[in-house]
């Protein structure tokens, strides 16, 4: 054994025996589920999704630099997408000091309720049907990745469900510390997005994918870590009318304990409304603390 390093005898050791054993590299082209990704039952005909790609792309084109998508809904009435649209808030460590930092918009997912009429006629339009009647949807969109790209390592407000239509087994997923290939049969996969992740093509064809935001909320519940998802909160005819009466209205218990926590956690540590935020001192020297 080398006095001056105690270690070089073990590392030795277990340097020959990493080397005995051969990776495997057969199961590296199929799914693994893991934390924050698995496959539902629910699936769909491939090769109509397939064709109703080549039929969008005929009516329209991919939005975005560096980011390309094709937005399928959208807010009622409204013809063009923003590129917040496009994207929307996401937060990443971006540097060698690993403070987290918000990018972008809040997007309200649940107020993209309206299907592109352009592509009315094609299977996406089923596939809208059937994933809207079993969750809260919020954007649809194809998302194309060219080849030998990679997205930034970052977190999203809300999970995402992802249907492979064009892949390649360079095609990776991960989340945290899970990493596995999403195959192009039609399955349907949930994804934690809320958890930090990103998503690569190391193959030499682009990726497409559709990709559902899940309109989310944390629920109450007598474990913290439960979560349902729910219908987005609607004023009643009786609210509405009170609103118009009065210019306000107070809703009591909207917002469980849990939730009202989480808003003001958000408040108090996300970087991006500290940057906009104002402090109006009173009298008694207290401070009133207000984001624009």
């Amino acid at each position: 054994m080398d006095s001056r390093n105690p270690s070089t005898a073990a590392d030795t050791a277990r340097m020959q025996a990493w080397l005995a054993a051969m990776p495997d590299n057969t199961s590296v082209a199929d799914f693994v589920p893991g934390p924050s990704i698995e496959r539902l039952d629910l699936t769909f005909d491939i090769a109509a999704l397939r064709d109703s790609v080549h039929r969008a792309l005929g009516v329209s084109d991919y939005q975005g630099e560096g980011f390309h998508a094709l937005p399928l809904t959208r807010r009622p009435g409204e013809t063009t997408a923003s590129a917040n649209d496009l994207s929307g808030r996401f937060y990443l460590r971006p540097g060698d000091t690993y403070e987290e930092v918000a990018r972008e918009e809040i997007v309200d997912e649940s107020a993209f309720s309206e299907f592109v009429p352009e592509f009315a006629d094609t299977y996406f339009e089923h596939v809208h049907r059937e994933l809207t009647a079993r969750f809260p949807i919020g954007r649809m969109r194809v998302l194309m990745k060219e080849p030998f790209t990679c997205n930034s390592w970052h977190r999203d407000p809300e999970p995402r469900l992802h249907i492979p239509i064009h892949t390649n087994p360079g095609s990776l997923f991960i989340v945290n510390h899970h990493c596995t290939h999403l195959p192009a049969d039609g399955s349907v996969y949930f994804t934690d997005t809320r958890g930090y992740h990103t998503a690569l093509n190391g193959g030499d064809a682009p990726r497409v994918r559709l990709s559902r935001s899940l309109a989310w909320r944390r629920a109450s519940g007598r474990h913290a870590s439960q979560r349902r998802m729910t219908m987005p909160f609607r004023l009643s005819d009786d609210q509405i009318v009170a609103y118009n009466a009065d210019g306000f209205l107070i809703v009591r218990k909207l917002f469980d304990d849990e939730e009202t926590g989480l808003l003001r956690r958000t408040m108090e540590e996300d970087p991006a409304i500290a940057e906009h935020s104002l402090i109006r001192p009173d009298q008694e020297g207290f401070g009133t603390k207000s984001a624009l």
